[in-house]
């Protein structure tokens, strides 16, 4: 019958039907007797009486009410079909459907009773305490779901740790619910020892940040292990997001040196570096365990987009040749290849590369890169010819083409080609914020004050929560006005939306500065200046400290930041105001 292609699952009773009538069948073909006279052995292969059809119809009926249920999303009856099912065939796999179902049309009691009979008829099954587990977690019934899974692991007969690993994958996904939060709790008290809890229980810590808790946790867990796999990684994790990064680092570091055998100890440290901007620490610590590294190929993208921010272009170059051969990695290979090029000054070649790329993810980057290629080469009016000749399918993409085709105009300061390229974009999509920033940016560029604030505030109306916005508009207004305090509290807003972000302590300093606040300045510079080695941080520093009196704290500032960014034009300006 057709019904059965749509059941995952059916009984042994059903079968075993099944099979008796071909036996008969067949038996009576094979031995050309009457089936009137059978013979004793084949007794179990005749027809069923008609008691036994009758209950094989009736268990044949509530198949097909079940199922026609199912497909007509009527799953309450659908579920209570195949729990009758369950009783009367006394299949597990019945009961598993019935659960499921029940499960999913969120008839918890249904759900409940069906887990029930599961659980009867295979009192092994893992599936089953799990199932009801999860029902009785979902109804808030904490204490009757740990039974049930505290039973789970006693009945393990041997392989409880696949047991347990279940429990704690259905409490992860229901990470953040309170039911969960007092069932793994009662769990750490019962079985206070197990590495595997404590850990499960230290990521529902710190779902709900409570970061403190969390360390305690996994220090248990180091204790009793100094080498756990996860515990180690994950204390360093814990200690980033409490703003501990040297600690972080330092334990990180520690942890690679002393299992120098645990790459992925190593690979976790040198991102770390990484993401520190310690790039030539990270480049060392990523070369250090390439050769041991399970899959080598995957270290090569870290080394060679450090390699290139490192300008060893001929060991990046080499990093993304080995790159290409992997059918996956060849188009971003490609790219990054054009990269070097690009860095060498090799422009012809890094056109070949940029070309290599089709289609993909990186394709409309390829051809903004091969654009400015073309710029670069003397041929602007090539380069925006190339743009507007790229095929896109999406809004964004023409959007994002036009940008680009006016940042090109203004780094070669034709600020008008750049500003009508603006207006076209912002016509076209007259809501966008970026666009409408970078028309506002080059509104400054142009001394162009009026649609320079009308860029930003529209920003503001339109987003009030982008910082950067607030941030520009602040900035300018101190630099280039006397609206010092309007400008102040602009660059606080921002700073409240985005405290860490080192461009906006650096427009906090400044404004401090124009306000005749030195001390406060300096300070909100030097802040901005530890967390990021920048040389407009560092001309303002300069500026100020030598404004305040402190000349020769001046001139440190600027000669370290003159070695670190001899050709920066900004930094050059600053100093010869001061240093003609």
């Amino acid at each position: 019958m057709k019904i059965y292609k749509n059941i995952k699952m059916l009984s042994l009773a059903f079968l075993m039907v099944g099979c008796a009538n071909q036996l008969t069948a067949q038996a009576t073909a094979d031995a050309g007797q009457d089936t009137l006279n059978p013979s004793p052995t084949l007794a179990a292969t005749l027809p069923p009486s008609p008691e036994f059809a009758s209950q094989q119809e009736e268990a044949m009926y509530d198949v097909l009410v079940g199922e026609v249920a199912r497909q007509r999303g009527e799953y309450s009856l659908s579920a209570q079909s195949y729990l009758n099912l369950a009783e009367k065939t006394k299949d597990p796999e019945f009961a598993a459907r019935a659960t499921q179902t029940a499960l999913f049309s969120r008839a918890y009691e249904l759900a409940v009773q069906a887990a029930n009979l599961w659980l009867k008829l295979a009192p092994n099954s893992p599936d089953a305490y799990q199932a009801l587990g999860t029902i009785l977690l979902q109804q808030e019934r904490t204490d009757e779901a740990l039974h049930y899974l505290e039973s789970m692991l006693d009945n393990a007969q041997g392989n409880q740790q696949h047991r347990l690993e279940m429990i704690l994958a259905m409490l992860e996904q229901r990470k953040g619910k309170d039911s969960a939060r007092a069932l793994i709790e009662k769990l750490v008290e019962r079985r206070p020892d197990n590495p595997q809890i404590l850990l499960s229980y230290t990521n529902l810590l710190i779902a709900s940040n409570e970061l403190d808790k969390a360390i305690t946790v996994l220090q248990k867990i180091l204790n009793a292990d100094p080498t756990h796999e996860q515990a180690i990684p994950l204390y360093a994790h814990v200690l980033q997001k409490q703003n501990r990064e040297t600690e972080a680092l330092a334990w990180m570091e520690k942890a690679a040196t002393a299992y120098p055998n645990r790459t992925d100890f190593g690979y976790i440290y040198a991102r770390m570096l990484a993401s520190g901007e310690q790039y030539e620490k990270a480049f060392e610590a990523f070369k250090r365990i390439q050769a041991t590294f399970p899959r080598p190929e995957d270290v090569l993208f870290p080394l060679g987009i450090l390699a290139l921010q490192l300008n060893k272009l001929d060991e990046a170059r080499q990093f993304f040749t080995d790159l290409q051969k992997q059918a996956e990695q060849a188009d971003i290979a490609y790219y990054y290849l054009g990269q070097v090029e690009e860095k060498a000054k090799n422009w012809d070649t890094a056109l070949t590369w940029y070309k290599k790329i089709k289609s993909g993810d990186n394709f409309l980057t390829a051809q903004m890169r091969i654009a400015l290629v073309l710029s670069e080469q003397g041929n602007l009016n090539a380069a925006v010819e190339y743009l507007r000749n790229v095929p896109t399918e999406q809004e964004e993409d023409s959007l994002q083409l036009l940008r680009f085709e006016a940042e090109l105009y203004a780094e070669k300061e034709r600020y008008q080609d750049a500003m009508a390229t603006y207006n076209r974009v912002v016509a076209l999509a007259p809501t966008n914020t970026d666009s409408l920033y970078q028309r506002g940016m080059l509104a400054i560029k142009m001394n162009d004050l009026v649609q320079m604030e009308k860029d930003f505030r529209q920003i503001i109306e339109l987003d009030p929560e982008n910082a950067h916005a607030y941030n520009s508009l602040g900035f300018t207004l101190a630099d280039h006005t006397n609206r010092y305090e309007e400008a102040y509290e602009l660059i606080k807003k921002a700073l409240n939306l985005s405290p860490n972000s080192h461009y906006i302590l650096d427009s906090h300093g400044w404004v401090l500065y124009r306000l005749g606040r030195y001390p406060e300045a300096i300070a909100e510079l030097r802040k901005a200046q530890q967390q990021k080695d920048d040389p407009e941080i560092a001309a303002h520093l300069g500026e100020v400290l030598w404004v305040s009196g402190d000349k020769e704290g001046a001139k440190q500032v600027w000669e370290k930041a003159t070695q670190t960014f001899p050709e920066d034009k900004f930094l050059k300006e600053v100093i010869n105001r001061f240093l003609p």
